[in-house]
């Protein structure tokens, strides 16, 4: 009796194995959610390279073999809280052209700043001549792309500035599956779906808080996909982006993704196409940093005599000509007319 009674326990221990409830998508989103809402303050600085192909036609159909390609580096700093951001990049290697790179010696520069009241854009070139725009009303698409500027590895893909949980939150539909990993004992938990914003496959990994180990968003023209908000019949034919082979660190108990692979293929009309494959490695992650000591979201980057465009401000006039004096914007005159510090504009 105790014979039969042990084999009927064995055979049974792959049955229940086999029936493990498999979570939800929405428990599965919601972890992965909680991961991504410990990192809205922060400073990254990292560097990245983009491996660059595509079509050299700028009008018309692309020429048969009128392929090129390039390489474009890029060193940078983000400052976030969640609201403000100020970004800071040097660029360096085929940034405009093809044809032509920038020496690393002597790399542009492009900083963007939105302090909550104002967006600013300074740009320098390699020859070191740069150019302000302060803008008083900017749009609510550049801002949210701006604030999602540190991008893919933070859970926000192309052709959108909302994060990866919150839009497979929405869709009708999510298929979740189990996936063993031979190497390590816990499972991936893929999720699939259609969604208004692309076709999305997403790796959960809940060895690193339920982060994406991998994505794939797919676009195409004629399924009603969204493209940063507008229709992507109106960007192209097909666009497919994914991120891969993610590294992890943990932070303040906090898991913080540090080096990334992406991959950015774009098919538009009339043959032109694109595909850039990109590394992405994170040299210095601060989780939480006190942004008023360290004036995060002040200009101080500025070269003094930079010209000054302002736009949305009323104090603007055609005739006006401005320049950047030690944090203010100053007139022909010399009169101050704008001051960083205190945000405030002076007729």
């Amino acid at each position: 009796m105790c014979k039969y009674t042990i084999i009927a326990i064995v055979c049974l221990m792959p049955l229940q194995v086999t029936a493990e409830k498999l979570p939800g998508a929405e428990e599965l989103l919601d972890r992965c959610g909680e991961s991504m809402d410990r990192l809205p303050s922060l400073i990254v600085k990292g560097e990245l390279q983009m491996n660059l192909r595509r079509s050299l036609a700028l009008t018309g159909p692309a020429k048969p073999g009128a392929i090129g390609t390039g390489k474009m580096y890029k060193r940078c700093e983000v400052r976030s809280d969640g609201q403000r951001v100020a970004q800071r990049s040097y660029y360096w290697g085929n940034v405009k052209s093809l044809k032509q790179a920038i020496p690393a010696e002597k790399p542009a520069y492009l900083s963007n700043l939105w302090d909550g009241t104002y967006y600013m854009r300074y740009s320098r070139g390699s020859n070191g001549q740069g150019r302000v725009l302060l803008n008083g009303k900017q749009s609510d698409y550049e801002i949210r792309r701006l604030q999602q500027g540190h991008a893919g590895a933070f859970g926000v893909s192309a052709g959108t500035t909302r994060r990866l949980d919150k839009i497979l939150q929405e869709a009708k539909n999510v298929l979740v599956q189990r996936r063993e990993r031979p190497e390590k004992p816990s499972p991936l938990y893929v999720l699939a779906a259609d969604t208004k914003h692309g076709r999305y496959t997403v790796h959960l990994d809940p060895d690193h808080g339920y982060l994406p180990a991998y994505v794939k968003v797919q676009l195409k023209a004629g399924q009603g996909h969204k493209f940063y908000g507008r229709s992507f019949d109106e960007a192209g034919l097909e666009l497919t982006w994914e991120l891969w082979n993610p590294k992890f660190k943990k932070i303040h108990d906090s898991w913080v993704p540090v080096e990334t692979e992406q991959r950015y293929q774009r098919l538009y009309k009339r043959d032109k196409f694109e595909d850039n494959k990109t590394h992405t490695r994170f040299t210095d992650i601060t989780l939480n940093p006190d942004h008023e000591a360290l004036n995060s979201f002040y200009p101080d980057d500025v070269r003094d005599g930079t010209p000054v465009f302002l736009r949305n401000v009323e104090l603007k006039r055609d005739s006006d000509t401005f320049t950047w004096r030690d944090g203010q914007v100053v007139d022909k005159s010399g009169r101050v007319v704008f001051d960083s510090k205190s945000k405030k504009a002076k007729k």
